[in-house]
């Protein structure tokens, strides 16, 4: 007879091992959808962090590409500036060697001038105790028509006003040899003697009024006769009124010089224009002989008139003789002699 009880043990175990398996794949299948559930986001993170490494590292490589254009346009710019600075050092060269060659080309330039002997000046008019150490610094005798203006008034007898009015009161032959009458002759003798020899020159003594000196309105310069016939007319005037510096510009306009050279102590006293009309002048009735006396406010202003009669494009250039009670008019012949390229000049005491 069969035992029914061992029959219903086997069964149990079957179904328990049936159970655990369908569980066993459960837990699989709910095991196996969880991680698909996790693993989306994180390939989709990673595929991310991916595309951002490769353009860092696109733009890493395009960086080095600039980097190696510009190290190389660094590399050409630098053999530039080198190329360029040896064509400086050799151009540089070129100019310490020929700067040393011009220096030894002056230094026996020098050599040879100081060897050389003194050149002798062949003066026309000859002067007296005047050799070349006698030559003004600054004033230069030039031009193609040489104009030079005498002041021939009272003052250029002498220095002092008391001796100025003294020596006006004598004879003819005491103004003639008056020192500082004999100075101004002996000045237009210095220049005479420097005119070039290509030039005309002309005198033009002025006082009261203004007259050629000599027989013609202009001389040659390499005219000896001619130059020695004015010294004499000179020497036999005698210094006498008052300055008309208007009348010698206008003579000396008529005859169109190039070069004016003025001899003179000081400011005008005497002019040609109508002054009574002009306002500037109310005050200055010397000029139109209603004062026996001028002063020097209304010289200042005569002699800002006269320059106005200057030739036209004429250089002026001014010796001026000492004169006491006339400290202003060094400095508006100069700034008349400046205006017009020349110079003002005020000669040593026993010049020439």
């Amino acid at each position: 007879m069969r035992r029914a009880r061992r029959s219903e043990g086997l069964n149990l175990a079957l179904l328990d091992v049936m159970a655990c398996g369908l569980g066993a794949a459960v837990l699989v299948f709910m095991l196996v959808k969880f991680e698909q559930d996790v693993s989306i986001p994180e390939q989709d993170l990673l595929q991310a962090e991916l595309e951002q490494l490769q353009a860092a590292a696109a733009e890493l490589a395009r960086e080095k590409a600039q980097l190696e254009d510009d190290t190389q346009s660094n590399a050409s710019r630098v053999e530039n500036a080198k190329a360029q600075a040896e064509a400086l050092a050799d151009a540089l060269d070129a100019l310490e060697a020929e700067k040393d060659a011009r220096a030894a080309t002056v230094a026996d330039l020098k050599s040879r001038i100081a060897s050389m002997p003194p050149r002798e000046t062949a003066d026309t008019v000859t002067l007296d105790a005047a050799g070349e150490e006698n030559y003004l610094i600054g004033l230069r005798v030039e031009g193609e028509r040489i104009a030079i203006l005498v002041d021939a008034s009272a003052s250029m007898t002498d220095y002092a006003l008391l001796d100025i009015l003294r020596v006006k009161g004598s004879s003819d032959a005491d103004r003639r040899s008056a020192q500082k009458w004999r100075r101004t002759i002996r000045t237009v003798e210095w220049l005479l003697a420097r005119a070039p020899q290509s030039a005309q020159v002309s005198v033009i003594a002025y006082n009261e009024s203004a007259f050629i000196v000599g027989s013609q309105d202009w001389t040659s310069a390499r005219n000896q006769s001619g130059l020695q016939n004015i010294i004499r007319a000179l020497n036999d005037m005698a210094p006498a009124g008052g300055t008309n510096l208007e009348s010698a510009l206008t003579t000396a306009r008529r005859i169109d010089p190039t070069d004016l050279y003025i001899i003179t102590d000081g400011l005008p006293t005497k002019g040609d224009t109508n002054f009574r009309s002009i306002s500037p002048f109310a005050d200055c009735s010397a000029l139109w002989g209603g004062s026996a006396t001028i002063s020097g406010e209304c010289r200042r202003k005569l002699f800002a008139q006269t320059v106005n009669a200057t030739p036209a494009k004429a250089k002026v250039n001014v010796i001026m003789m000492p004169l006491e009670g006339d400290p202003g008019a060094a400095e508006l012949y100069w700034r008349w002699a400046n205006l017009t390229g020349g110079v003002l000049l005020s000669p040593a005491a026993g010049w020439p």
